[in-house]
């Protein structure tokens, strides 16, 4: 973004998909966020309210519409109204480059904490959209799951956006759970060997293959790789101890290239 620049990103909320129906929804007393977010007659509460009283971890700074990691220099201001023919509420950030410098915005994510609040897991597995877990605290995104010997591995990175973290996971013998927090699967510091988890494959031979992505590793997102690592579940715990650059699919194991075979196209 440019000095003097200024970016309009225009959200438009349609009635959760409910033709014919008002929005509602009441902002914080600063403006800054949403309270309650609603249909007309109807009492659910579409949004976690961000207070600490529903989730301890969802404080203010994580209410509908705010707007999170905005780099030095630039201003936000929002405004919402609500389509007095369809009903509809519409958002409209508008963000101003005040700086010296040009300033890169790919790290800046404006919060919409849907309120999937399910009883019991059966109506959390037949929800569109739920990330909740039975006996799991906190928040994790882009989830990958598998099983094995009647076990099931859940993982997940933490919620830094495109930054890569120490990615977790949870084992558990039924999809109702209990999960149990079993932590880091890659040694700590390592951020999850600069990934975050997107899929979990399984191999003929009955091994797995760790798939993750380098979205800001390097921090070109055009340019964003994979990173793709054996991984052995054993007795509900997953480990990948080192990183390989290249290794063999049927043993696992580290293999050497010889960079001057592939240039010549032996390999």
């Amino acid at each position: 973004m440019r000095k003097s620049s200024v970016l309009t990103a225009v959200w438009l909320l349609m009635a959760l998909c409910i033709e014919a129906q008002t929005v509602q929804y009441q902002e914080n007393e600063n403006g800054d966020g949403l309270r309650s977010l609603s249909i007309a007659g109807d009492s659910m509460n579409w949004t976690v309210r961000a207070d600490g009283t529903q989730y301890a971890a969802v404080t203010g700074q994580y209410a509908w519409g705010q707007v999170l990691r905005l780099p030095q220099g630039i201003s936000c201001k929002v405004r919402r109204q609500t389509d007095k023919r369809l009903g509809d509420l519409m958002e409209t950030y508008t963000l101003r480059n005040t700086a010296k410098t040009a300033i890169r915005l790919t790290e800046t994510g404006i919060c919409t904490p849907w309120n999937d609040n399910y009883p019991d897991a059966q109506t959390c597995m037949t929800s569109l959209d739920s990330c909740l877990m039975n006996g799991v605290k906190g928040a994790g995104e882009s989830p990958a799951m598998m099983k094995k010997d009647s076990i099931y591995y859940w993982m997940s990175s933490h919620t830094t956006s495109w930054e890569r973290n120490d990615n977790m996971y949870c084992p558990a013998t039924s999809l109702a759970g209990p999960w149990t927090y079993r932590g880091e699967f890659c040694p700590v510091g390592s951020l999850t060997w600069n990934s975050q988890c997107s899929f979990l494959l399984p191999l003929p031979n009955g091994r797995w293959m760790y798939m993750g992505d380098r979205w800001s590793f390097p921090p070109r997102h055009q340019a964003a790789t994979c990173v793709w690592l054996p991984i052995e579940p054993k007795d509900s715990v997953l480990n990948i101890p080192e990183y390989m650059e290249s290794w063999d699919v049927a043993a696992g194991k580290v293999v050497s290239i010889h960079y001057k075979n592939i240039a010549k196209g032996k390999i």
